[in-house]
């Protein structure tokens, strides 16, 4: 109404404004004020001195230091400081360390110090100490190395760009080297081998015809005179972490998963909301009901289900070291022990995706078992208030909502969103009357997914307002952008537009009644609806939108000729009603489909 709300108010109060200072800018997510602010330049060398401390502050780490009186936190402590603006230095105070021109060659050299005349040269006079600065060069070199050093043993680094960037991280002076593994050790699933070789002692595990073979690579930092007493040190360490898992998983063979099952009753799942037993019984239900909605076979998937949790008290992955195999010891315990292949793989998948970008379960059995943990997770935030707020997500139910949201579409599940969260909600008394927020959540998550796989905000909008299946929101998202760059595209937009007008405010309408239509265009309007009507179902049924959106592109003219022939809010109380339900009737069957006033593009359309 022109007036500013609370909300702009505070705006304007918290920056200074007035209401002479802003303006209102159309945007796809609709209209937005905005206020162009300017803020005046400051030199470099001071931008740089106020602004690096804080930078360097909030870096995260899991395991930064204090190690003097300043309280500064870093991951190591922090010997000498550059800093530099051409050929000056200018002052830094960090962790208690004043910023000079002057730098070091390796920590094993730290006697030496390097004068540096300007920034330009600092990458060379380091390069004379044997220290790559250029990451890019670093990664480069280690590369090199892998290759040289597979040339002599065979086989193929188990290695992905994450690994290489952070080992690249972790040297100064790389220099790639080959050590030797036990070949009793070889015998322990793969898995552990990977875990104790990459993750553990961040060494490079080498594959070969057979699996793991008892090689590996390591990327040392330093000179080839250390490369023995180095090697030797991290065979050594490998070989104890190997010995301790060898004994963890032959005593977890010895007791087997499904004796864990009903111990499962003495560990806290969830702080508030019962223990890892409850969690169990609750996902055998979640998943038999998502499984007759999904075809799979449910003797298998009920099997999958109540061996799912049992490998978090086992002896391995108890152990902290071990700990982010659970799931996928579930899954190599299992083949052990002789259970079936695929009750096996799901057990192992049930975690997928962990992160953004990460595999989707293989399996449908693994992808139900997925989407029942995860479903269960979530009703169980909410159930101990800790659902999502702001910035603020403690349990990651986000996260796992959208992987709910990529598991559906992978597999193309046709269960509505709605549909979904009824029974689960079920199992929760506490969440009685949280139905709304509960679904909320999921079809937020869906309106981000579509988003991020490259669709228009509207377009996004309009389809999900009328449909909540994941899979059918794509395609029909699809269709609308492709559909969306022909020129009837604002011919079937405005139609929907006059239809949705005219209906603005009116909350109830009943059905059409024939026998008081009295223009022959209401007729014509009606006929061609109801002829329209079965063509568009067939359309949806079968995902034929092509078919929907020719049938309803087709209505338009008869739409047209109707307002321009009839007067829709007649004086007369009974021709008013029947002619609004005849609009609404109308565009119930645009609205199965997309709800098209939510598109933008076209006239403004007038009812």
């Amino acid at each position: 109404n022109g007036k500013p709300t609370r909300l702009l108010e505070g705006f304007l109060k918290n920056r200074g404004l007035t209401r002479d200072d802003i303006k209102i800018e159309a945007t796809d997510r609709g209209r937005y004020v905005f206020a162009h602010l300017i803020k005046k330049g400051r030199k470099t060398p001071e931008v740089i001195a106020t602004a690096l401390p804080e930078i360097l502050k909030n870096i995260e780490s899991p395991k930064a230091m204090v190690w003097n009186h300043s309280r500064f936190r870093f991951i190591r402590p922090i010997r000498w400081l550059v800093a530099l603006f051409d050929q000056r230095v200018f002052p830094l105070d960090l962790a208690g360390i004043r910023s000079s021109n002057r730098t070091r060659g390796p920590l094993t050299g730290i006697g030496s110090e390097f004068r540096l005349r300007t920034g330009i040269e600092y990458e060379q006079v380091l390069k004379r100490t044997g220290i790559i600065v250029d990451p890019e060069k670093r990664v480069k070199k280690i590369k090199l190395g892998i290759a040289r050093e597979l040339k002599k043993i065979g086989g193929k680094p188990v290695i992905d760009e994450e690994l290489l960037r952070m080992i690249s991280g972790m040297v100064e002076r790389p220099l790639v080297a080959s050590g030797t593994i036990d070949p009793g050790y070889l015998k322990l699933p793969e898995p552990i081998l990977i875990r104790v070789i990459r993750d553990l002692q961040h060494c490079i595990p080498i594959r070969g015809r057979k699996g793991i073979k008892g090689r590996f690579l390591v990327v040392l930092d330093g000179k080839d005179s250390m490369k023995k007493n180095a090697i030797r040190g991290y065979e050594q360490v490998m070989k104890a972490r190997l010995a301790d898992a060898q004994f963890y998983y032959e005593n977890d063979l010895k007791t087997g998963l499904e004796p864990l099952v009903p111990q499962e009753k003495d560990v806290v799942w969830l702080e508030g909301k019962g223990n890892l037993l409850e969690k169990t019984e609750r996902l055998i239900k979640i998943t038999a009901w998502l499984g007759k909605r999904y075809p799979v076979d449910l003797e298998r998937l009920m099997r999958a289900a109540y061996l799912s949790k049992a490998d978090l008290l086992t002896s391995l992955v108890r152990e902290k070291d071990f700990t982010p195999l659970q799931g996928i010891a579930g899954a190599f315990y299992a083949r052990a022990l002789g259970e079936d292949r695929i009750v096996a793989k799901a057990i192992g998948e049930q975690y997928l995706p962990k992160f953004a970008g990460d595999r989707l379960p293989e399996t449908d059995i693994g992808a139900i078992l997925s989407l029942g943990d995860r479903i269960d997770n979530i009703l169980a935030g909410f159930a101990i208030g800790r659902m999502p707020s702001g910035s603020e997500d403690p349990l990651a139910l986000r996260r796992q909502a959208y992987g709910v949201i990529e598991i559906m579409v992978d597999k193309r599940i046709e269960v509505s969103l709605k549909e979904m969260v009824e029974f689960p909600l079920s199992l929760y008394p506490e969440l009685k009357g949280k139905y709304g927020p509960v679904l909320g959540l999921f079809r937020e998550r869906l309106r981000r997914f579509l988003i991020d796989q490259g669709f228009r905000f509207d377009l996004v909008e309009g389809i999900i307002d009328v449909c909540d299946i994941p899979y059918d929101t794509l395609i029909r998202a699809r269709h609308l952008t492709r559909f969306r760059r022909r020129k009837d595209f604002e011919v079937l937009v405005i139609g929907q537009k006059r239809l949705a007008n005219i209906l603005k405010g009116i909350k109830t309408v009943g059905d059409v009644e024939e026998h008081r239509f009295c223009h022959e265009t209401e007729r014509a309007l009606f006929r061609i609806a109801r002829n329209a009507e079965p063509e568009v179902m067939k359309g949806v049924k079968n995902k034929d939108y092509d078919l929907v959106l020719k049938t309803l592109i087709a209505m338009r003219p008869t739409i047209d000729r109707f307002f321009d022939d009839v007067l829709v809010m007649h004086e007369d109380q009974d021709l008013r009603k029947n002619r609004l339900a005849l609009v609404s009737y109308v565009r119930s069957i645009y609205n199965r489909f997309a709800n098209f006033s939510k598109l933008t593009g076209g006239e403004d359309a007038q009812g």
